[in-house]
């Protein structure tokens, strides 16, 4: 599985998406007043955890089998959203596109898997003391962009869109 890891995706047009990327809710980006709210460390940190939980659980398939590869998916996803949320460009220049529909392809993400997902980075996020506008930024993005990633494509409303306080997350009391 450590060779899907570090697959470069060919260039292709997902077709099914683009024909049905119209079905799907936005995924408005986050502004860069989450960076500046978070920094690159606290983003780097978020992500260890979440995909720390996720390896140790039933979706860690999705990871190469040795800690080698962990480290690499985590390496990269941090990247990602270190740029994503206004930092500096340490993606795309070592990536290319991101392209994430395409690269998740070969990991065969199901429904369960991206609720399993979002719940680490919710929790992830709660750890981190993450404050409330900036994690609702986050989740605002992340959670229908998380649709996309789901192998075949699922219709959109039969997806259960959680919200953070679905989690708890806002219960928490944070600010």
């Amino acid at each position: 599985m450590s060779e899907v890891l570090s697959h470069r995706c060919p260039g292709r047009i997902d077709e099914d998406w683009k024909r049905r990327r119209s079905e799907f809710p936005d995924a408005p980006m986050p502004g860069p007043e989450t960076f500046e709210a978070l920094g690159e460390a606290r983003i780097r940190r978020i992500v260890d955890r979440q995909h720390r939980e996720l390896w140790a659980g039933p979706s860690g398939r999705l990871f190469a089998p040795d800690e080698a590869g962990l480290e690499r998916a985590i390496a990269h996803t941090a990247d990602y959203f270190v740029e994503m949320f206004g930092g500096p460009a340490v993606y795309t220049p070592a990536r290319g596109k991101p392209m994430l529909r395409v690269r998740h392809r070969p990991f065969g993400v199901t429904s369960d898997d991206r609720w399993l997902w979002l719940q680490a980075l919710a929790r992830a996020m709660a750890a981190e003391d993450v404050p409330a506008a900036t994690a609702a930024d986050i989740w605002a993005w992340v959670e229908p962009l998380s649709m996309r990633m789901i192998q075949p494509l699922p219709e959109p409303e039969t997806l259960a869109r959680p919200s953070l306080a679905d989690l708890g997350f806002l219960a928490e009391g944070r600010s």
